[in-house]
């Protein structure tokens, strides 16, 4: 028994001292949700992903669902990057083997501005619960 706690022991004091190196702790992390509109719309299906302003830290990303995501996320300034798309049609997943189950086709409708050259940035305070991004075309 003594040598199973010291393994506990020995494990937890690990994964604290690879937090404490890291510079993370649960206390940096904020449970955030939003909504994500084009042109007043819901985003139906996309992602969206938060990297550290600065370059240097974690990042985090989830989906977007009809419009809504929900995350959890470290403190700070952020860049944001949005992808949205919309089905267009479907094809089978082993193209020329009619058997094999259909896919669905995508095509993105975020503008460039807000993903692979994103304009996006926000601030990731303590207090941070709701961040909506309200997109536009024009």
């Amino acid at each position: 028994m003594t040598c199973s706690v010291r393994r506990i022991v020995s494990w937890s004091g690990a994964v604290g001292l690879l937090l404490l190196v890291s510079g993370c702790s649960k206390g940096d992390l904020v449970d955030i949700q939003g909504e994500v509109t084009l042109d007043g719309k819901p985003i139906e299906k996309g992602t969206i992903d938060f990297y550290p302003a600065d370059g240097s830290g974690p990042t985090a990303g989830t989906v977007i669902d009809r419009g809504q995501y929900q995350l959890e996320i470290h403190r700070g300034a952020k860049s944001v990057r949005i992808q949205g798309y919309r089905k267009v049609g479907q094809e089978h997943a082993i193209p020329n083997d009619p058997t094999s189950p259909l896919v669905d086709i995508n095509e993105p409708i975020v503008p460039t501005r807000y993903n692979a050259s994103s304009e996006l940035t926000c601030q990731i305070a303590p207090d941070t619960r709701t961040l909506d991004f309200r997109l536009s075309t024009r």
